[in-house]
């Protein structure tokens, strides 16, 4: 039937007819006279039941299944072959409502767009497709939706959707992938993760080995942080709402809460005996902001892990006089012109003339003599 013979009259859409019109020497009922020969059969009558229709066909789709097309619309007579490429019918055949048909005469196979000369319809459910599904990301929506497609090479029908499968870690991937470049407008990076942030970056500096939180910077490929953080989850709008500093040492273990606190503390207790809180960046580590009155009794710079602990001193009105790490220096030189510049308008606070014998002041109503 793909031997190129042309058929005498109009072209025959559907196969029994096509066979049943073949004339007597084409070679269609040659090889069929052939066969039965071999057999020792009897040349069999012209096919007229509908299973052999459909057997035939099943045949034609094993053997040349790149002949089958596809309408691409129903306005259109542009069809698209199981290979992928596009063809088109050489004229108005009144075939345009079929969806699939087999191309028995192809011209111009090497061109951009195949021309089909004859054909013959074939029903949708004679299409040996394979049934597939699709976890994606919809970025209109910021869902995750799953979607079932019967496929036979390039060609598909429409994708329906369905209810998403009991595969959370499946999930959670595909969530991740969907919003990895898009972070900075899908979790919120508050002032208390942009603390813990640069807390876990100086505690690893200092050989501190914890489990990696989310950064906050586009990623090409999830990392574990943020396929932890989208596992039972299904939408952006889940995600939002993470508190992600309060996640993440929710996460961690006795263990590690132990090696972040002793590494990276949130606050320090000084030689002198007064607890602070310390705040983390990511340029200068460890920052005490403080009065410097609350640093009296001290002789030496505050350390943590060995790395000086930069310091904010705030005179009593709460302003920052000076910025250093070595506290030493300080009172040798600085504080002796804040407390002549100072003294007169804040009588009410301490001003030892040697700050490292006095106790700290940690009160503006107490003076320290």
């Amino acid at each position: 039937l793909l031997d190129g013979e042309s058929v005498p009259g109009k072209p025959h859409e559907h196969l029994l007819e096509k066979i049943q019109n073949l004339p007597p020497r084409h070679r269609y009922r040659q090889s069929v006279r052939r066969f039965s020969k071999r057999l020792n059969r009897r040349q069999p009558p012209p096919p007229t039941s509908l299973e052999l229709e459909k057997n035939a066909v099943a045949a034609l789709l094993a053997g040349f299944p790149e002949r089958l097309a596809q309408r691409r619309s129903s306005k259109t007579l542009q069809y698209k072959l199981q290979n992928g490429t596009g063809a088109h019918l050489s004229g108005n055949h009144g075939s345009a409502n079929s969806a699939f048909i087999f191309a028995f005469n192809l011209g111009g196979i090497k061109a951009k767009e195949a021309t089909i000369f004859e054909f013959i319809t074939v029903k949708r459910d004679a299409v040996p497709f394979t049934e597939s599904t699709k976890l994606f990301f919809n970025p209109q929506n910021g869902r995750v939706a799953h979607l079932v497609k019967m496929s036979f090479g390039a060609l598909s029908t429409d994708e329906r959707p369905q209810p998403l499968p009991d595969e959370p870690e499946l999930i959670a991937k595909c969530l991740a992938e969907g919003i990895a470049s898009q972070l900075e407008t899908t979790f919120t990076f508050d002032t208390e993760y942009q603390q813990l942030w640069a807390r876990l970056c100086f505690a690893r500096e200092h050989g501190c080995h914890l489990p990696a939180l989310l950064a906050p910077v586009p990623q090409s490929v999830p990392d574990k942080a943020l396929i932890d953080l989208c596992y039972g989850r299904k939408s952006v709008k889940e995600l939002r709402d993470i508190p992600l500093a309060k996640t993440y040492l929710g996460s961690l273990t006795y263990h590690e809460s132990q090696a972040l606190e002793r590494y990276a503390p949130e606050h320090l207790e000084l030689e002198n005996g007064v607890k602070r809180r310390l705040t983390y960046t990511l340029d200068h580590g460890p920052v005490l902001s403080c009065r410097f009155e609350w640093l009296f009794g001290m002789s030496n710079s505050p350390t943590l892990n060995g790395h000086p602990i930069r310091l904010e001193l705030l005179a009593p009105n709460m302003r920052p006089v000076q910025v250093t790490t070595d506290l030493p220096s300080f009172w040798a030189s600085g504080y002796p012109q804040i407390r002549k510049d100072m003294r007169g308008r804040y009588p009410k606070h301490p001003w030892p003339e040697d700050p490292i014998k006095a106790r700290p002041g940690t009160s503006r109503r107490k003076k320290t003599t």
